[in-house]
């Protein structure tokens, strides 16, 4: 940090751990504090010890320079663009190592690197998604972009977009080899799978109800989660279509009010072929069940039986 401010702030920068005095015990565990000086002018920087919310850093700035009576700027090795533009609309201080420096208080607001082709992810793409759900099933590792576009048979250009969608959304799964982009996925997926599911889709885009039963080769939702473990069906099974194929069926959409259900049909924007089983993918599932299915006890048993045998 010392030198990345002193090589783009052209000043001598003094560096000292903050020795904690007025702060809550809190900020010990979340932040390495430090106190930095630059001529005469002192402030804090706060480098996050774990992943911490937007609301939340909005929060601690506001304590941070209350208990201290200093300006306070936050560090990050790297944070979503998401973050960054949000941080710098509400006038909050950060560096972002090798990267971005602003600090409003002091009057620097300089900029080195920024990936030109981030451009804003309002809603994660079904494709990013497929891609990050095959990561965490294969423990893919230096997967480049042209690999994983044969695995997926799309073009390199669509995953190379996936790329910087999770570049955005800082995903941490990205890494440089050589001077290549690759996807590369630690052992601990079940932290990686819960560091980004709030992010991620539910995969029905429509449901359908059916008088019959279609007898489709696919299953999903419950019936999927039937397959996988001890868990008893509902009394009519549940299918899934993808959206290009679902208008080869007749089907009416979902009415709350029918009794003469054959089947369910689940509109999908994405299937994974997994273990070459004609089912939806475990982590697909749980993202397909609604509230009202995984308040269900029985059901929130199986997802942990089928997520422990089959994915972690």
């Amino acid at each position: 940090m010392k030198q990345f401010l002193e090589k783009y702030l052209k000043r001598d920068i003094e560096v000292n751990e903050y020795n904690g005095e007025r702060l809550p015990l809190m900020f010990s565990g979340l932040y390495q504090l430090y106190v930095l000086k630059a001529d005469s002018f002192e402030w804090i920087v706060a480098l996050p010890k774990q992943q911490i919310g937007l609301r939340d850093l909005r929060i601690h700035v506001a304590q941070l320079e209350k208990y201290t009576g200093m300006n306070c700027a936050f560090c990050f090795d790297n944070v979503s663009y998401y973050i960054a533009d949000a941080l710098l609309d509400s006038g909050i201080a950060f560096i972002i190592m090798d990267k971005q420096i602003y600090l409003p208080f002091a009057g620097i607001m300089t900029q080195t690197t920024r990936n030109a082709s981030a451009t804003p992810v309002q809603e994660i793409s079904f494709l990013t998604q497929k891609i990050l759900l095959s990561a965490i099933y294969d423990r893919w590792q230096n997967m480049t972009i042209t690999k994983i576009a044969d695995v997926m048979e799309v073009t390199n250009a669509a995953v190379s977009k996936c790329f910087n969608e999770m570049e955005y959304l800082n995903i941490p799964v990205i890494e440089l080899f050589g001077r290549s982009r690759v996807i590369t996925v630690g052992d601990d997926v079940k932290s990686l799978w819960e560091q980004i599911k709030p992010i991620l889709r539910n995969p029905v885009i429509k449901r359908f109800e059916i008088d019959r039963d279609c007898k489709l080769d696919y299953m999903a939702g419950i019936s999927a989660l039937s397959e996988y473990t001890l868990l008893n069906d509902n009394n009519y099974p549940t299918y899934g279509v993808l959206k290009k194929n679902i208008r080869n069926l007749d089907m009416k959409l979902a009415d709350a009010r029918r009794t003469d259900i054959g089947c369910v049909v689940l509109e999908l924007g994405y299937n994974i072929d997994y273990k070459g089983k004609h089912i939806m993918d475990p982590l697909s599932i749980v993202l397909s069940l609604s509230e009202q299915e995984k308040a269900d006890e029985r059901v929130r048993m199986s997802i942990d039986e089928m997520l422990e045998e089959y994915v972690w």
